[in-house]
């Protein structure tokens, strides 16, 4: 029971999300882009300490 009512808040929520303002989701999206760049940099920083190591 309970995991079926987690299933259906999820639904219920992406499609809020699909339901915002354009302006909202354009800052969404800016958002998630900031995080790729920070996962891009962990990624530089963990190859340099791997060249370092070597």
């Amino acid at each position: 029971m309970k995991r079926s009512l987690f299933k259906r808040i999820k639904l219920l929520k992406r499609f809020i999300k699909f339901k915002k303002p354009k302006g909202n989701h354009n800052l969404e999206k800016k958002k998630k882009k900031k995080k790729k760049k920070i996962k891009k940099n962990i990624k530089k920083k963990y190859i340099k300490k791997k060249y370092l190591f070597k």
